[in-house]
């Protein structure tokens, strides 16, 4: 390899003084928004700081006793189930739907005609804010919403449904909502399967207002920030920053695993390629 020119390093040293200088406003506006926040919510973490009626109880330091009681509880377990459940339901038909149309749209034989018009339409549902859409869906299926009502006067039931008052019903309007709103963007980009994982984890404003905050029924629909929100709510910033920590290593776990079986299907594809060029 040829040697290069102290004019020549020279010019390099420069093109890369800048590139740092531009860095600096990214990395300032990391550490204030993002590495000092999750350092602060871990340090809350372990010490014990909530309101009791009006009177202020802490921080007393208690090493990793919310922790401890988050797992004893079963609260964790119970809200991640729920939480995974509801993104499953609206995950599996979104991606299902969304390579269906995505198909439609790039298949140039079909000629499509208006193409731009649908795919607008198509994606439209997610431009409507979330607490909207679920006010929306509140009052079309509540007890005498126009749903039910609809059902009743063809006969198809004998008495309104309700749906927020069965876990599957609640269950299946988040998914629903959560499906329609995100179908048409996963339509347009796919490459949403990481990102619509730690989305569907961070879930809560659909369900958040649809039932009120109380995941009703029974809690079957109540999600993990949710449940963090709850905590927040109640001054408990210890059992909120220790939630916090469990909800980043669900994620990370869950996002790794995801990335692997990614990773390795890109790979398994590639090589046939390989082999064919190699002939």
């Amino acid at each position: 390899m040829a040697n290069v020119p102290k004019q020549g390093k020279s010019q390099v040293v420069k093109y890369n003084k800048w590139g740092y200088i531009f860095l600096i406003p990214f990395v300032l506006v990391y550490l204030v928004f993002q590495m000092i926040p999750l350092i602060t919510t871990v340090y809350n973490s372990f010490f014990e700081n909530y309101l009791s009626g009006l009177k202020q109880i802490g921080p007393n330091f208690i090493g990793f006793a919310n922790y401890k009681d988050i797992i004893t509880n079963g609260d964790l377990i119970k809200y991640t189930q729920n939480t995974l459940i509801m993104w499953i339901l609206g995950f599996v038909p979104q991606i299902f739907f969304s390579l269906l149309l995505g198909a439609w749209f790039s298949d140039q034989r079909l000629r499509i005609r208006c193409a731009g018009f649908f795919k607008s339409v198509i994606y439209l549902p997610n431009l409507i804010m979330a607490a909207s859409f679920a006010m929306l869906f509140f009052t079309l299926f509540a007890d005498s919403g126009p749903i039910n009502t609809t059902l009743v006067n063809l006969g198809w039931i004998s008495q309104p449904y309700k749906f927020l008052g069965h876990a599957a019903g609640s269950r299946g309007l988040v998914a629903f909502m959560n499906f329609l709103m995100w179908f048409g963007n996963t339509t347009i980009l796919l490459y949403v399967m990481i990102t619509s994982l730690i989305g569907g984890l961070q879930m809560f404003d659909v369900p958040q207002v649809l039932t009120n905050g109380k995941g009703e029924p029974v809690r079957m629909s109540m999600t993990l920030i949710m449940y963090l929100n709850n905590h927040l709510y109640s001054k408990n910033f210890g059992m909120a920053g220790a939630l916090s920590v469990f909800l980043f290593i669900i994620t990370g776990i869950l996002s790794l695993i995801v990335y692997k079986f990614s990773v390795q299907d890109n790979v398994d594809e590639v090589k046939p390629k390989r082999d064919r060029n190699k002939r």
